[in-house]
This record gives C-alpha cells, sequence and structure tokens, in this order.
C-alpha cells in the first residue's frame, strides 16, 4: 500500500544478522553515518513510519564491514 502520510525513517543496526539495537529515527533523511562502530561486520534495515507512527515492513537487510 502506498503511504500517503510519509513523516520519516528510522534505522536500526546491530552486530548479527536481525539483531538490532534500539531504531534511531533519522526523520526525512536518506542518508545517515553511524560513528564509532567497532570494526567488524554489520547488519542495518531501515524502516519508514506514518504521522501515526505507523511503520513499513523493514527493508531488506544491509550488511557491511568496517575495517
Amino acid at each position: 500500500t502506498p503511504c500517503t502520510d510519509l513523516a520519516g525513517f528510522k534505522l536500526m543496526w546491530g552486530d548479527a544478522p536481525n539483531d538490532y539495537g534500539a531504531p534511531e529515527d533519522v526523520h526525512m533523511a536518506t542518508t545517515a553515518t553511524i560513528n564509532a562502530l567497532p570494526d567488524g561486520i554489520w547488519y542495518a534495515r531501515v524502516v519508514a513510519y506514518d504521522g501515526a507512527g505507523n511503520t513499513s515492513d523493514p527493508s531488506a537487510q544491509l550488511t557491511f564491514t568496517t575495517p
């Protein structure tokens, strides 16, 4: 269902697949920087939310490595 009242995005990340910490509200930003991650493999997902606080299904999981 198309979102007609998009209010922002929440970014979640963690060091194990599908195991994330509390979501960080990045508001309407389409890019974000996560600072001071220890070296290793990390996983992230994004959800969209509307003005009533309803959230979308999570995005596909992203995997990335910090040096």
